[in-house]
């Protein structure tokens, strides 16, 4: 799943909004997942325009929706509902915060509570991080800074990892600065240079795992941070050729930490001195070391297509990378792929071959994977009045593709879940309206 420094603020639009989930377990022989669904549940019932809804869950299955809209009055408020597996959605409950400009992100903990980034405005815009607990209730602010927004990415156990943009240099690039929450404070960690598509994660034993691709040393590293230490640590890096002057030879990446010792990154590399382009893959094994970077698809300049992605998602010994491909010339195809990451090289399926129409403006793609072997793809591809939304839902080399929405302006937001009792959440906008449609383990 993405996890980027400086989202922009979410869009507000008078057109479709949904969360819908997907079966657990592959439909049987002859059954259609799609009969199965339940009816469509407004998330909640209002007539507000609203913004793109931020998703997430805890770890009982319980679903959250968080929005900002618009009131009558001009201002902005940001709601939230939850849904807890086989119920209905709650009345929404909105954030106890006056002079709102814009819901950032959101994390969810255990307890029940969201870590939420917003913007409000007091005489200029300025962005907090605080907690929002189960009854409405807000805690005190914990991050505050008047520059630029906050992106927020936690895991199942509740740590959360805050991040934004700092000062920028032509000769170093930008200063991060981030912030790592343990469940009772937040800590400020080593400053570090970075770019806007650098990747942290929350990882075992209060860590925290980060990928960056360090412009003016063409170099691309993994470190860690743990609080025992005063600085960030190098557990793996890659050097390229300095004839990259006006393109990076890195420009994509996502990284996922499995466990102790247990780390997966994903990269695309642009050759020098041409357009091709490559989608790598590489992973730890504790003390086995790091494989080396294993090719999962390559792209010639005459190809003149490009990669795009990767996703990761991992669980224990095992890693799914998602990732696609666009041929963009008339005629040209679009594809999507995935590869399982355990030992020796990734096993790479290709799962689908869209073709190229005109008026493409986008495409979001999402992966989740449970221990016991299940692995959920979502894919939204967006064009000139017409959206499609499919899932894949399995085990690897297995998974069964479903058309969940088509003919609509599709718009995805971390939707791949996996949990018990669920397996995703998507979002679309119909009608100013947010609606849901569930279909549970």
């Amino acid at each position: 799943m993405k996890h980027t420094v400086g989202f922009a603020r979410a869009l507000t639009l008078a057109a479709t909004c949904l969360a819908v989930a997907l079966p657990s377990s592959p439909p049987a022989a002859g059954a259609s997942a799609e009969g199965a669904w339940s009816a469509e549940q407004e998330v909640p019932p209002l007539n507000e325009a609203h913004g793109l809804s931020r998703t997430g869950v805890f770890p009982d299955g319980t679903l959250v929706a968080a929005w900002e809209q618009d009131d009558v009055d001009g201002a902005t408020s940001i709601l939230r509902s939850t849904r807890p597996p086989g119920g209905d959605w709650t009345a929404p409950v909105s954030l106890p915060v006056d002079d709102l400009y814009s819901l950032d992100s959101i994390a969810t903990r255990p307890d029940g509570s969201l870590q939420i980034a917003y913007s409000w405005q007091d005489g200029s815009i300025k962005h907090r991080v605080r907690s929002w607990e189960p009854d409405g209730s807000v805690g005190p602010v914990g991050l505050e800074n008047q520059s630029d927004d906050y992106v927020l990415t936690g895991d199942v156990e509740g740590d959360v990892v805050a991040e934004r943009l700092g000062s920028y240099s032509e000769a170093q690039g930008f200063t991060l600065d981030l912030r790592y929450h343990d469940g009772s404070s937040w800590r400020r960690l080593p400053k570090i240079l970075g770019n806007p598509g650098d990747v942290f994660v929350p990882g075992p034993g209060d860590s925290v795992w980060m990928a960056r691709y360090v412009e003016p040393r063409k170099v691309l590293e993994v470190r860690s941070w743990r609080p025992s230490r005063s600085a960030w640590q190098l557990e793996w890096s890659r050097a390229y050729p300095k004839g990259h002057s006006r393109k990076p030879p890195v420009y994509g990446l996502d990284l996922a930490v499995q466990g102790p010792g247990r780390v997966v990154l994903a990269f695309q590399e642009r050759a020098s001195g041409s357009s091709g382009s490559t989608m790598r893959v590489t992973s730890r094994r504790g003390s086995k070391g790091w494989t080396r970077p294993y090719v999962l698809q390559r792209l010639s300049a005459d190809d003149r297509g490009t990669l795009l992605g990767p996703v990761v998602a991992a669980a224990q010994a095992r890693a799914e990378v998602a990732w696609t491909s666009s041929a963009p010339r008339p005629g040209g195809t679009r594809e999507v792929r995935i590869a399982q990451v355990t030992r020796g090289k990734p096993d790479v399926q290709r799962l689908a071959v869209v073709t190229h129409v005109p008026g493409f403006r986008g495409l979001y793609l999402d992966v989740d994977v449970r221990p016991g072997g299940d692995v959920l793809v979502t894919y939204v591809e967006r064009r000139d009045g017409f959206g499609e939304l499919v899932g894949w839902l399995g085990p690897h080399g297995a998974l069964t593709a479903t058309t969940l929405l088509r003919g609509t302006g599709a718009m995805l937001d971390d939707s791949a879940y996996l949990v018990p009792g669920l397996a995703g959440v998507f979002s679309y906008f119909r009608d100013g309206r947010l609606l849901s449609r569930v279909l549970e383990d």
